[in-house]
């Protein structure tokens, strides 16, 4: 598969190699400058263009052929001298803002870790950016934390913890492997403390090192930004400072390649709640190229009823429901640490 690189990092890509371009073609005139020899050559590549633009339409076949290889010629000369020189003064770290993968993204085959060092420049520009958790990576993830058990209480005793995690682990690495050619919305679900929040949070990590915008928030810090926003927009003389940077940080969330809404179901119920959710659910479902995590302790049906059939409605429509069952991991690391 040819490797992705989002457009938004992907024109940053294009802007230093513009950029290098630049500095080479500075660097090539520096060097006419200071050694005769290449001015020479130079000299000699620039006159046998012009013979072949001179004789290309009055003379023979033959002519313009012979013209042809001259010009060759003098350019490959030309090119290792300038080869040769940049070899012996110019450093790879004078050429390329990054020399790992030379300013092209790809670094043996997979994205370069400047990928990230570019997102996190853009999100420092922007001014706007909901990160997640630090530390957190699917490589990191903990099996062995999980349950081998199959008890009545947990997937009707079916299946072990442990198992479930295992094929929840492989899909994860898949989704983050081959987005955004592969695209699912997602709902995990369960008590506290069964890793919901980790995987979303491992899964976002993985795309943001890839270089895809990514926003992790708590439902009920998205509840406050909103409430905020309808304050701002009410308000007769509001900050413009504030206001302005409010609606960038909605933006950013309904429209962020990957966005991680945790806790769902946590916030204070409330009409003016429950609107806001439906109109970022909304949002991200009209996005088919992008990805929305939720996580939260309720099922689709107890949504149903703690709020009404349009946002249960929309989590069985639209998302691939995961339980997640279990021992709270939190003890299990506790009693480990004994």
């Amino acid at each position: 598969m040819e490797l992705y690189i989002p457009p938004h990092i992907a024109f940053v890509y294009k802007k230093r190699q513009s950029v290098n371009l630049e500095r080479r073609e500075n660097m090539r005139l520096k060097f006419q400058k200071e050694y005769p020899e290449v001015a020479e050559l130079a000299a000699k590549f620039k006159e046998a263009g012009l013979k072949l633009v001179l004789i290309s339409s009055k003379a023979n076949a033959q002519a313009i052929r012979e013209a042809t290889e001259r010009l060759k010629e003098a350019g490959k000369n030309l090119e290792a001298a300038y080869a040769m020189l940049e070899q012996k003064y110019v450093k790879n770290e004078d050429r390329y803002f990054c020399p790992d993968c030379q300013d092209t993204g790809n670094k043996d085959g997979e994205l370069c870790h400047c990928a990230l060092d570019i997102l996190k420049g853009l999100e420092k520009k922007s001014g706007v950016a909901f990160p997640p958790p630090a530390g957190i990576e699917l490589n990191n993830f903990d099996l062995n934390l999980f349950s081998d058990d199959q008890r009545p209480e947990w997937y009707a005793g079916k299946v072990s913890p442990k198992k479930v995690a295992e094929n929840f682990l492989r899909k994860a690495r898949h989704l983050v492997k081959n987005f955004p050619h592969k695209t699912e919305m997602l709902y995990f679900f369960g008590k506290p403390g069964t890793g919901k929040t980790w995987l979303a949070a491992a899964i976002a990590a993985g795309l943001r090192k890839r270089g895809f915008s990514t926003a992790f928030i708590r439902s009920a810090d998205y509840i406050d930004l909103s409430a905020r926003l309808r304050i701002l927009d009410r308000s007769f003389n509001p900050d413009e400072a504030e206001h302005q940077v409010t609606r960038e940080r909605i933006a950013f969330l309904e429209n962020a390649d990957v966005l991680v809404l945790d806790e769902l179901g946590s916030e204070a119920a409330s009409d003016s709640a429950y609107n806001d959710i439906i109109r970022l659910l909304d949002r991200r479902i009209e996005h088919s190229d992008k990805l929305c995590i939720i996580t939260g302790n309720l099922s689709p049906q107890e949504f149903m009823e703690r709020y009404d059939e349009r946002l249960g409605s929309r989590l069985m429509g639209n998302f691939a429901i995961f339980p997640m069952e279990g021992p709270d991991l939190r003890l299990v690391k506790s009693k480990r640490r004994r």
